[in-house]
């Protein structure tokens, strides 16, 4: 009942918003109610995304009616064209993340985040259990403060570091000749740069390039 209640509210977007973000939307509404356990948690969890649609719908209508036809086919044509749908899934779940947060961009550490969350299989072989996914998603949630959540529907910018390590995706891919752009080639962005919290903590749990490379050349 719930699931059929969330999927008429999302009706209500314009049919670009629920074309590209619909499924993935989908999907979250449902973790997220299978987590939201007792009444008191659920009722939180509804005013949230009441509070949510409250705000967002207004504004997607209202960039659907401003934004030039021309502009809208550059950015339906560009920019994620070559991502599986795990990646697209873990740029949504990231902006989830970021929006969660408080976060006014989407930053590496909620990219990361939105890979474990979208492709679990992926997830599994790199940490070998839910129990270390779990401490992980705590270990990355602890290096960015709290702030006042933003709502989920729409969108959130990304960041200039978040940019360049999408950029470092592409070239993965690239240098390994593959077609579309994958969660590891995405992974293997974030390693690049040694120095960030992200690269830090996937080096520790002994996520290192030699092991994506492997698996990128057998997809």
């Amino acid at each position: 009942m719930s699931e059929k209640i969330y999927a008429w509210m999302l009706k209500l977007y314009p049919a670009q918003f629920r074309q590209k973000y619909e499924v993935s939307a989908m999907q979250l509404f449902r973790d997220r109610l299978r987590a939201e356990r007792g009444f008191s948690r659920r009722l939180r969890f509804w005013l949230d995304v009441i509070a949510d649609l409250i705000v967002s719908l207004p504004r997607e209508h209202w960039r659907q009616t401003t934004l030039r036809p021309s502009a809208a086919v550059v950015m339906t044509r560009s920019g994620f064209k070559r991502y599986i749908t795990q990646s697209r899934r873990a740029i949504f779940f990231a902006r989830y993340e970021a929006s969660h947060a408080g976060s006014v961009f989407i930053e590496p550490e909620h990219l990361l985040l939105g890979i474990l969350r979208s492709d679990e299989d992926l997830a599994i072989r790199l940490f070998k259990t839910k129990e270390n996914i779990e401490s992980i998603v705590r270990q990355v949630r602890a290096t960015f403060s709290l702030r006042r959540k933003v709502p989920t529907s729409g969108d959130l910018p990304l960041s200039f570091e978040c940019k360049r390590i999408l950029a470092y995706g592409a070239d993965e891919a690239e240098r390994r000749h593959a077609r579309h752009i994958e969660p590891q080639h995405i992974l293997l962005g974030l390693l690049r740069d040694e120095r960030s919290a992200t690269a830090k903590i996937m080096l520790e749990h002994g996520v290192v390039p030699s092991f994506l490379e492997n698996r990128s050349d057998q997809s």
